[in-house]
């Protein structure tokens, strides 16, 4: 794969520093583009830096760290050794498999670091993990608001590093707001110490999954007094039934607002399964509840869990629902489509479950979801069956803006009988993917009266030809289309000609057509494309490097900032 990181690099020897700037300052936050504005700012005249970094920082001030990080291997450490200034800039630093030594580590102290990132860190010879964390001084722990432990743990051993509890220990994490100890090592003797140091009581989000924590750990986290925590992650921690009856008791439980249990399936005797849904729910019976935002993905859980969820009057905040990867099926869906409960939700994905014919169109039809915005149903062995006599349906879901239903099994058939569903009227983002659709099927969706508002459509690896994308082309309906895939289609160049001369494609910012029969004769209709100015993201196949700069190198594609070849 070869990525372009177009309108990125710029001659910062001339007199366009501030447009430069202001470029880059304008593009997506990530922190490919933190990089190029820190190149840009280390690299220009003494006498323009000062104003040059203050102009920055004020329009990166709602940057997050994340997008302002650094690692052990960039340029901060080769070539930056007496320039002090950038450092304002920097609010991430990851050390990231690579040793922190003690030469690294006297470089980042003096930084206003407030994210710090542990990763996959090993002790290696004679260089001790522990004598180098003893540099981090007590000022820099106290910065961290957000810190990330992943996978650090003694050599040759599935334990922690006692190196990292010794931080804990001394009592510097008085600003700590986020804490991510994913590590597979943490058992409940582990946790039970980690929950006792000073400052892990004021956390606002913890993370710990992929660990091993066990009845007594989850006991252990239940009786920690923490005052501000608002969400909890513990995907595959191993946790069943009895665990789940322990944490919606805890004192904190009514406090959370988002709640990520997922991949906590069956193995052996663990896993939440069903029993483990039914006690959570017995117990917010008795609790007060403020959860916006719950995942019970891969849990090994069948409609008994999705009829224990709906009946259960304190999830009516509920936003956001995840019950992917379960054996949900008929009653299950049932039961979310009739449940007061779920009156609020915005967001319901039920990707990988088994709905029966019926059970589609009960939620398509529900007159109880009608916040329902995002439904994913990716992979849920949709067939043509579940669609038919969706034209007879009234519209029940009247903020449905995103609809998933790739990777099924549906066809031209079941694709003509959604073109007529009044539910597609508020659909913006349509992923029909993966699905056996050919021409006739799209020309159908294409030619429904209820296509009003699409700004956003998938058919990957769908048989589509120029015929297709001809019809599609040449709708007035698709006006409004900003994401295009074609990923996986038999499209070659004239395709690509047709749809970059239709003035219905003009507003294009992303498009995806790699794995079709494209080369490097489609680069000068590209290049001549009715969405130059608009395109902000290029994916796309069998084009080679040299004419793919053309791209890049043209004054047309002001706001294209990536092209990706493969």
């Amino acid at each position: 794969m070869f990525c372009m990181q177009s309108f990125t690099h710029v001659d910062i020897m001339t007199d366009d520093l501030f447009p430069a700037l202001r470029s880059l300052l304008c593009l997506p936050p990530n922190q490919r583009h933190f990089k190029d504005i820190l190149t840009l700012l280390l690299g220009a005249e003494t006498e323009h830096q000062d104003t040059l970094f203050d102009y920055a920082q004020t329009h990166l001030a709602d940057w997050s760290p994340i997008h302002r990080a650094l690692s052990t291997r960039d340029a901060l450490f080769r070539d930056n050794d007496t320039h002090t200034q950038p450092f304002q800039l920097v609010r991430s630093f990851c050390f990231d498999e690579s040793w922190p030594n003690k030469s690294k580590v006297k470089k980042i102290l003096h930084l206003p670091i407030t994210h710090l990132q542990l990763h996959f860190i090993t002790e290696s010879g004679n260089k001790s993990l522990a004598s180098c964390f003893k540099k981090f001084s007590d000022t820099f722990l106290k910065q961290i608001e957000d810190l990330e432990l992943l996978h650090i743990h003694k050599q040759d051993t599935n334990d922690p590093h006692p190196a990292i509890f010794s931080l804990f220990s001394r009592g510097c994490f008085e600003n700590l707001h986020r804490l991510r100890f994913d590590s597979g090592i943490l058992k409940a003797e582990h946790l039970q110490e980690l929950l006792g140091f000073q400052g892990v009581q004021n956390l606002q989000v913890l993370s710990l999954c992929d660990n091993a924590p066990g009845v007594e750990g989850i006991e252990a986290l239940a009786n920690t007094p923490f005052q501000h925590l608002k969400e909890l992650y513990l995907e595959a921690a191993g946790l069943d039934a009895t665990c789940m009856g322990i944490l919606v008791q805890a004192p904190f439980f009514p406090q959370l607002k988002k709640l990520d249990l997922y991949n906590n399936y069956s193995s052996g005797e663990r896993g939440i399964r069903d029993e483990g849904v039914i006690a959570f729910s017995e117990g917010l019976k008795n609790t007060d509840c403020s959860l916006e935002e719950l995942s019970f993905g891969n849990c090994s859980l069948t409609d008994k869990s999705a009829q224990a969820l709906a009946e259960v009057d304190g999830l009516s905040g509920l936003t956001q629902l995840d019950l992917s990867t379960n054996d949900i099926g008929a009653d299950g869906f049932q039961a979310i489509a009739s449940s007061p409960s779920f009156s609020s939700l915005k967001r319901l994905d039920l990707q990988s479950t088994r709905p029966s014919e019926d059970s589609l169109k009960v939620l398509l039809s529900s007159s109880t979801l009608t916040q329902l915005e995002t439904l994913n149903l990716y992979d849920s062995h949709v067939q043509d069956a579940h669609l038919l006599g969706l034209e007879d349906m009234e519209q029940h879901l009247p903020k449905l803006h995103s609809l998933d239903v790739s990777n099924n099994q549906i066809s031209t058939k079941g694709l003509i009988a959604l073109s007529q569903a009044p539910q597609l009227s508020t659909i913006r983002d349509l992923d029909l993917g993966n699905n056996a659709i050919d021409d006739e099927g799209l020309k159908a969706l294409l030619s429904s009266p209820h296509l009003e508002s699409l700004t956003s459509l998938r058919l990957n690896w769908a048989s589509i030809t120029n015929e297709g994308l001809q019809a599609l082309t040449q709708s007035p309906k698709l006006s409004q289309l900003t994401i295009l895939s074609i990923t996986g289609c038999n499209i070659d160049n004239e395709g690509i000609k047709m749809l970059a001369t239709s003035p219905h494609m003009a507003n294009i910012e992303h498009l995806f057509a790699t794995s079709t029969n494209l080369n490097d004769g489609c680069i000068e209709d590209l290049l001549n494309a009715s969405f130059a100015g608009s395109l902000q993201y290029l994916s796309i196949s069998n084009i080679s490097r040299e004419n793919a700069s053309k791209l890049e190198n043209s004054d047309r594609f002001v706001n294209l900032w990536r092209v990706e070849l493969l």
